[in-house]
């Protein structure tokens, strides 16, 4: 027979529901009329993806990744010590002393400066070299727009991909001689009086007034310390361990990232990158920020690796950990912004297209990964760490009042250069990063299980790296590294879909210059 009979405890929990439903229908009321003003601001911040910015209109700027000493860049009269990882406009101006510089193109091109050298780059196909000696490495060059390198009332013509050494003598000489060495490739030496063709290994000299030397036969391989440097920063270049994670576009970085940090597979996104950072460390907070006119506030990190990992692609946390996950897409910076009467704060943006982690919830939790600044601190070529406050710092009244904003407003006085130093022989991109709907970061290696065909409203496709990504399976071959317009990411996080105004919802904010890269109060 059933036994019907109610037992005791079974009509605890009942209790409890009707309990805690009156005491819910007494006290909504109250609860309303005392609810935090933010609160719903909050919520409404919390749900929404970051906007995309309007500053996107120039093309990916080549940049400092190495400097060996003493050297000064020279903006708009303004004479600063050369920085790495700082981007280059054309009409800027290097110099060394006792030191040696490396110039990274967007496109994997490269240029060596030696020591007590003077250079000034003009453009992406014209250079003016003052004194001293360069190596050049160009990965392309169209016959309609060759690489010229001017010096002393002489030309050297580029033509061909390869590797060049251009050299000058003493300025202040009566006759100063253009040297050109072609040791991959092949290029013109040019002067008033003649030219000459060289081929790969060969050599020749000219000056302002005198028809160049017939070529001569020369070592092509390093025989001087500049030539030894130049190959060592080529070496550092190339890497192996990081080569199948990356896209094609960041393989000049993949020596950097192989001595910098680690991969490891996160369920997720596929395999991330953890960089060698102590505790306390987080993305943005390590650097400067600079207003420069084509791109607006652009961020230099200060470690080599931070060029890569803070241009291209987000970031993640894990157990207190922090991870960058790659992609294709170059922004001045990947952040959020955020805004205080007195204060302003950035962090970096997730592959959501939101903070890594909300405001409000997470104050001062040890992988916060927001930097505040007081206002009046904010400003081009401040080191972050020197003028950052603790979340303890901000007053209580104040912290109610952050909401999200675009960057900072411009600065009165900018650079009156606005023209990014393109690769050579590169067409003009336009655009960094597409305006309109575009489609969220794919992540490496990521799941294509239960994707929709069809693709996103508004997804732009990158061109396919043709790389190979690690098989999530251990000692499986690797998997085809693709990225489509139909392939998602996420398995628990869908993929923002544009609003019916036809404005991105699902483009990343650019912390950059302030559009709309924005904040998430809530987590």
């Amino acid at each position: 027979m059933t036994d019907l009979r109610v037992r005791p405890r079974s009509i605890a929990p009942l209790t409890a529901v009707v309990i805690a439903s009156a005491a819910f229908l007494i006290l909504a009321p109250l609860q309303a009329q005392t609810q935090n003003p933010y609160d719903s601001v909050r919520q409404e911040l919390a749900d929404a993806p970051e906007e995309p910015d309007a500053w996107a209109d120039a093309d990916i700027p080549a940049h400092l990744s190495v400097v060996d000493g003493n050297a000064t860049l020279e903006r708009d009269g303004r004479i600063e010590p050369a920085l790495e990882n700082t981007p280059l406009l054309a009409g800027d101006r290097l110099r060394t002393d006792r030191g040696r510089v490396s110039i990274l193109y967007a496109d994997g091109s490269s240029l060596d400066i030696d020591q007590f050298s003077s250079i000034d780059l003009l453009s992406e196909s014209l250079l003016r070299l003052n004194g001293g000696r360069i190596r050049l490495a160009v990965v392309r060059v169209t016959s309609a727009q060759p690489l010229r390198v001017d010096g002393a009332g002489a030309t050297a013509w580029i033509n061909q991909p390869g590797e060049y050494r251009v050299s000058l003598g003493d300025p202040r000489a009566t006759s100063v001689e253009l040297t050109l060495a072609t040791l991959r490739g092949s290029a013109e030496l040019v002067s008033s009086a003649g030219r000459a063709l060289l081929r790969a290994g060969t050599a020749a000299a000219t000056t302002a007034n005198t028809a160049p030397t017939a070529p001569w036969t020369i070592n092509v391989s390093p025989n001087d310390e500049f030539d030894r440097w130049s190959e060592e920063q080529r070496s550092a270049r190339s890497g192996s361990q990081s080569i199948p994670y990356i896209p094609s576009e960041l393989s000049v970085y993949s020596g950097t990232l192989d001595t910098s940090g680690s991969w490891e597979h996160q369920e997720t996104y596929g395999y991330v990158w953890y960089p060698y950072v102590g505790a306390g460390w987080w993305p943005y907070c390590d650097g400067r920020w600079s207003f420069i006119g084509g791109f607006g506030w652009t961020w230099t990190g200060g470690p080599r690796w931070a060029y890569p990992t803070h241009h291209y692609g987000r970031w993640g946390n894990n157990s207190n950990r922090w991870y960058w996950i790659p992609d294709r897409r170059w922004s001045p910076a990947w952040v959020s912004w955020a805004h205080a009467p007195g204060y302003v704060g950035w962090s970096p943006l997730g592959f959501d297209n939101r903070p890594v982690h909300g405001f409000a919830s997470s104050k001062g939790s040890p992988n916060w990964g927001w930097t505040i600044l007081p206002s009046r601190s904010f400003a081009s070529r401040v080191n972050v760490r020197d003028v950052a406050v603790g979340a303890d710092r901000v007053p209580d009244s104040t912290w109610s009042q952050f909401a999200r904003r675009g960057a900072p407003a411009r600065p009165s006085v900018i650079s009156v250069n606005e023209t990014p130093l393109r690769a050579p022989g590169v067409p003009s991109r336009g655009r960094a990063v597409p305006r309109g709907t575009i489609a969220a970061p794919i992540p490496i290696g990521a799941a294509r299980a239960n994707v929709s065909s069809a693709p996103r409203p508004g997804a732009i496709a990158p061109p396919s790296s043709g790389r190979m990504a690690p098989s999530r399976t251990s000692g499986a071959s690797p998997a085809a590294y693709t990225i489509g317009p139909s392939a998602s990411p996420y398995s628990s996080i869908s993929a923002p879909t544009a609003t019916p105004d036809n404005r991105a919802r699902s483009a990343p904010g650019n912390g950059a210059t302030g559009g709309g890269a924005e904040l998430s109060l809530g987590e």
